[in-house]
């Protein structure tokens, strides 16, 4: 029953009822009670089965800026994702994606980006704004070990609800995106 119960909040939810999650059960005793009143939350999604990660999945939001250099590490990009950060922690969220003027997404800030739909795995084309960097290609390696299909497509911002999962490509690993303007993946 409470296997039944679990699946239900987590599809209630929009977390995945198969890999892992963590899932509190609230016990709630009552006077003459016989059976106390429980009551389930979804905290986290865990990105390895049987393992809690030194990092979970953070809030992103959109925002519009550009650079002529965006795509490079130079001082003027640099300041921008700097600026870009700051901005994203102020309004509450982790981490900003980098949006041009076209509403194309470039990146999680300076790190690539990778939207998943089904068993692909969109990414921006340098062409639209993307870096060529070795994160941007090491992500795309592990989308075809793990049997995902890597796209070079432009992700744009009105296309951003449709995928399943973003995840960003860091110095430290995988970042999962829990949400990007309040849209759950």
């Amino acid at each position: 029953m409470l296997d039944d119960e679990v699946k239900a909040v987590l599809e209630a939810n929009r977390y995945p009822t198969t890999g892992s999650t963590l899932v509190m059960l609230y016990l709630f005793p009552g006077e003459g009670v016989s059976r106390p009143d429980r009551l389930l939350s979804c905290e986290k999604q865990l990105l390895y089965k049987g393992y809690t990660l030194w990092h979970t999945a953070v809030e992103a939001i959109t925002l519009p800026y550009h650079t002529p250099t965006l795509a490079r590490p130079t001082a003027s990009s640099l300041a921008a994702h700097d600026y870009a950060g700051r901005f994203a922690r102020c309004k509450g969220a982790a981490a900003v994606l980098a949006v041009d003027t076209g509403g194309i997404v470039a990146g999680l800030g300076e790190y690539p980006l990778f939207a998943v739909a089904g068993k692909e795995a969109h990414t921006t084309p340098m062409e639209n704004g993307a870096s060529d960097s070795v994160l941007r290609r090491l992500g795309i390696a592990a989308c075809r070990t793990a049997g995902i299909m890597a796209v070079e497509r432009p992700v744009e911002t009105g296309q951003l609800k449709e995928y399943g999962e973003l995840f960003a490509v860091t110095p430290q690993g995988c970042l999962s995106i829990r949400s990007s303007d309040g849209h759950l993946y």
